[in-house]
């Protein structure tokens, strides 16, 4: 094939991609008709419109229930069992990739820049990343501000959550970033009130103030861990602060955007099942508040990323 050849073919590939990026807006009123999109498919000399904000995102309506009849089942929309959903949406909502009916990753809850669990993800001056949650509806979506640039992110067959973009040199999708990247991001991989750090052996470490719920080695799974003092309620409870962590498992939180850290605090004392608390946004220095009410499970360590975390522990532990 000749260099001329070449030109042509990535024209029209490029082509192609912007015509499916009009049908692909956010808002319907803004993507064409099928019959303009035929008329732009069969002439060279038709102009393409740019397009607008891309539509994806991955959310559900906050009014749709299972028995609605715009309800699809997860087997009707993907040919193996790895799914895409938001739970625990009217709380801290977080991304989840299941297979089947099971939990296999969580992406951690958002902190205003990403998902929490996700630090790979880095802020870069063509890609602007949103998440919204409201009480009808939560959209994390995304944009590009650069026309020569394309992202695309996808969920591949084996439950790999995953951003690329398009290298023209080498015609071809490169990852930016990619997860669950190691076995820290197995789902509940080191059980209640235990953390994961790739960097230690083994992986499975008890959060201070607790102990393996029951002896292991090398050799055995990790069955999560206990206090080693219960928790008095009485005032005298304090707090570890872990830093760098992947919040828990915000299933059962609490959350109030509206107040800091430190009432965050007071209140989580005053609650008798509170057993830890964190900031919502870690943003200019950090604001609101989202409190545990159980079992912590799902945590991890990161070398780099992460937010801080504060547990709660027995004033015989806090040394």
């Amino acid at each position: 094939m000749d260099s001329s050849s070449s030109a042509l073919r990535t024209h029209e590939i490029l082509r192609c991609i912007q015509i499916g990026l009009l049908c692909v807006q956010e808002r319907a009123e803004d993507r064409p008709v099928m019959s303009t999109v035929m008329v732009m498919l069969g002439s060279e000399t038709t102009a393409i419109p740019q397009p607008k904000r891309p539509g994806f995102c991955v959310g559900r309506s906050l009014f749709e229930t299972e028995s609605s009849p715009s309800t699809q089942r997860d087997d009707d929309l993907t040919v193996n069992q790895i799914t895409l959903s938001v739970i625990e949406a009217r709380g801290f909502p977080e991304v989840y990739v299941c297979n089947k009916e099971s939990i296999v990753y969580r992406s951690g809850p958002w902190d205003g820049i990403r998902f929490n669990g996700i630090p790979e993800v880095r802020p870069v001056d063509y890609l602007v990343l949103n998440f919204s949650a409201t009480d009808e509806e939560i959209t994390y979506s995304y944009h590009i501000t650069k026309n020569n640039i394309y992202s695309i992110l996808t969920l591949t067959p084996t439950g790999l959550l995953q951003r690329s973009t398009w290298v023209e040199r080498l015609q071809s999708w490169r990852p930016l970033w990619y997860s669950p990247r190691d076995i820290c991001n197995n789902y509940k991989q080191c059980g209640s009130y235990g953390y994961c750090d790739s960097n230690t052996s083994p992986v499975c470490n008890c959060i201070h103030g607790f102990k393996p719920r029951k002896k292991w080695d090398l050799r055995d799974d990790f069955d999560g861990c206990v206090r080693k003092t219960r928790l008095s309620c009485d005032g005298t409870d304090g707090f570890v602060r872990l830093k760098n962590m992947k919040l828990p498992d915000t299933t059962k939180t609490i959350v109030d955007r509206g107040i800091g850290i430190e009432e965050c605090e007071a209140r989580c004392l005053k609650h008798c099942n509170c057993t830890a608390f964190a900031n919502t946004d870690i943003r200019n220095g950090g604001s609101g508040c989202v409190i545990w009410t159980g079992d912590m499970l799902d945590i991890r360590y990161f070398a780099e990323g992460g937010q801080d975390l504060y547990v709660r522990l027995a004033a015989a532990d806090l040394g």
